[in-house]
């Protein structure tokens, strides 16, 4: 790989993160991750999330109703804070375009970018 390809890749990089949609990202990522409330939301269902996952593992069935109703719960409060939202749309935004410009690559190059081995024959 010749040094212009990688000067025009870096080229790239900054004008992604100078896109409306990237500083838009970033401010987003600001507000939720500074916000008490939903930090604390996001932090309780991660700890049930975790609590649930164990119980599977171990088989514990009798809690297991109790803490995915506590899970649901917790998502739907989540759900309602704006910044969490707006948090969620703003990254889902920015991942679209770097998936588009790994598309492109792809098309061009034929390597594709992805894991695993779809398609692949054993």
């Amino acid at each position: 790989m010749s040094n212009s390809t990688l000067d025009i890749a870096r080229e790239l990089g900054k004008t992604i993160q100078d896109s409306e949609e990237y500083i838009e990202y970033i401010k987003s990522q600001e507000e939720y991750y500074n916000d008490s409330n939903t930090m604390k939301l996001k932090s309780k269902l991660d700890e049930k999330t975790k609590l649930y996952n164990k119980l599977l593992v171990e088989g514990q069935k009798t809690d297991i109703k109790n803490i995915s109703l506590e899970i649901k719960e917790l998502n739907k409060k989540l759900l309602k804070e704006k910044k969490y939202t707006n948090y969620i749309k703003c990254k889902s935004k920015v991942e679209k375009t770097i998936k588009n410009v790994d598309n492109i690559l792809e098309y061009y190059t034929g390597i594709s970018n992805s894991k695993g081995c779809n398609g692949c024959k054993k």
